[in-house]
């Protein structure tokens, strides 16, 4: 088994008014393969992960929005959500 992973996070250091907060792990995409040498491209497969922006200046991570498109994962390819 071979396994591809996406952390999407927001580097809020510049945007934070209290600069203490640098790095905030927002969640945890994990990709598996059946296969070692795995089933699918991982180019291929972070595509399907898209984090645009909601607000003109975002504060937070709520001025964020993270979009995972699921569907259709290619055969031998199990997508895990860890958090």
């Amino acid at each position: 088994m071979s396994y591809n992973v996406m952390a999407p996070s927001v580097a809020c250091a510049w945007m934070c008014q209290d600069f203490l907060d640098v790095r905030a792990l927002r969640g945890l995409y994990v990709f598996r393969h059946d296969s070692q040498l795995g089933n699918a491209s991982a180019y291929t497969l972070f595509e399907r992960i898209h984090v645009t922006r909601t607000a003109d200046v975002p504060r937070s991570f709520a001025g964020y929005e993270v979009f995972v498109n699921d569907a259709e994962v290619p055969s031998g390819v199990t997508l895990l959500r860890k958090i």
